[in-house]
């Protein structure tokens, strides 16, 4: 028998977003998609072009957290250009660089990231 998410492990999500159509279905999608249930979804803070939520969600086991919780990270990171349009490329490639869900992708210390950043 399959065990169903419980209050007794139960987490929640902040999450930031853009303000757009659809960019909350996408959370809500990732995190059922992983077998979470959401028990409610609250607005913490809504500023001009970005909205941060809290997502309730119970879970099977601390175990399901991190299947939830990756679930939720698994997207690409947001091009930092969104929020800072005149941000050189080399900086916004070194940003995203950084951000890379893979560890060996990442600078391996803050001198190899800082060469990317000075990179023109």
């Amino acid at each position: 028998m399959a065990v169903t998410p419980s209050a007794s492990f139960s987490l929640t999500l902040r999450i930031r977003l853009e303000n757009e159509a659809g960019m909350l279905n996408d959370v809500t999608s990732a995190i059922t998609g992983a077998g979470g249930s959401i028990t409610a979804i609250d607005t913490v803070n809504a500023d001009g072009n970005q909205i941060v939520r809290d997502i309730a969600v119970d879970a099977r086991s601390r175990e399901h957290w991190d299947q939830i919780i990756g679930a939720v990270m698994s997207g690409p990171a947001e091009d930092p250009r969104k929020g800072r349009p005149d941000l050189p490329d080399a900086q916004a490639a070194a940003i995203l660089q950084a951000l890379s869900r893979e560890a060996s992708a990442r600078p391996a210390d803050a001198g190899q990231f800082l060469g990317e950043w000075k990179k023109k």
